[in-house]
């Protein structure tokens, strides 16, 4: 499968770890025809690095995103531009992994002197936001971001989790998507 990249900032998607729903949003610029837009092509590649070197040049993922988001597309109508023309939309991508820190604090009663009042409970989680760009094939101009994120886990440890959650990720930035049939 052919994977490329757009030229503009970062866009990001976000992979899940569990059942926990994908928190995410969407930003489209206004006011936007959909109509004028029925072809796409992915733009150049992403020289970014993930933060995490299991999602680095990871063929298996990006193969998987980008025929996964090109299933939803053609569901929505939208079709891969000729070799050779220039397309409607150009589609960019980008995912991240960040380190976070979750401190809780353990309240072991309210007679624990002194104060804090329990011990401070520090646990380190990956969270991952992918972000996906659609632009105006012929300005370059931003016409729609995507994103999705939540805590990643141990879903790179496992390839048909990875593969459930990056389909869960797409079918809820298609959701979201203004382009195609809705």
């Amino acid at each position: 499968m052919r994977r490329l990249l757009s030229t503009t900032t970062l866009t990001g998607l976000a992979l899940v770890a569990g059942c926990a729903t994908l928190g995410g949003g969407s930003y489209v610029a206004r006011p936007l025809d959909t109509t004028q837009y029925l072809t796409y092509e992915w733009g150049p590649p992403d020289a970014l690095p993930t933060g995490d070197a299991r999602l680095d040049n990871n063929a298996i993922f990006a193969d998987h995103l980008t025929g996964t988001i090109d299933l939803g597309l053609a569901a929505k109508g939208l079709v891969r531009a000729e070799i050779g023309t220039r397309p409607d939309l150009l589609i960019h991508y980008h995912a991240t992994v960040e380190r976070k820190l979750l401190v809780d604090e353990a309240d072991y009663g309210y007679n624990t002197y002194p104060p804090p009042y329990g011990t401070p409970r520090v646990q380190q989680y990956d969270e991952e936001t992918l972000v996906v760009d659609f632009l105006d094939g012929r300005t370059h101009k931003l016409l729609w971001r995507g994103w999705v994120e939540d805590t990643l886990g141990n879903l790179l440890h496992d390839q048909g989790r990875m593969e459930r959650h990056i389909e869960a990720a797409v079918a809820q930035l298609m959701k979201e998507l203004p382009f195609g049939r809705n």
